[in-house]
């Protein structure tokens, strides 16, 4: 039988966090990454509705397919948005992680989004 546990999480060597123009701080890549390469797997903390009791905890938590919320870690926690992202992610229930990959071919010194969902506010990001 296949174990689907990680005991080991990825990091693109590419990836580096810097000033952002967009927003604070940012997620880039220096050097060129093509479709669909991975960029990282980030560990996440799970949370109980109990423990989201304001709205701007809210504004930073994503939700596991069985709704429960939980905020990234890491590069994960990162990641500016944008209306048309170049960076899609997957979230791993069973080990409790984001997989951020590439959306396109990137080129070295690029910025990295993600799309935050379709209520996310300008105001916030």
């Amino acid at each position: 039988m296949t174990n689907i546990y990680k005991d080991k999480l990825e990091h693109n060597d590419k990836v580096y966090i810097a000033r952002s123009s967009k927003h604070r701080w940012g997620v880039f890549i220096n050097s060129d990454v093509e479709q669909y390469e991975l960029l990282s797997e980030t560990p996440v903390v799970r949370l109980t509705e109990k423990e989201i009791d304001n709205n701007t905890i809210e504004l930073y938590t994503y939700a596991f397919n069985d709704g429960d919320p939980f905020v990234p870690l890491g590069i994960a926690a990162m990641y500016n948005h944008d209306e048309s992202p170049n960076v899609g992610y997957i979230i791993d229930d069973a080990n409790e992680i984001i997989r951020s990959y590439a959306l396109t071919d990137l080129k070295s010194g690029t910025e990295l989004f993600i799309h935050y969902g379709d209520d996310c506010s300008e105001g916030f990001i």
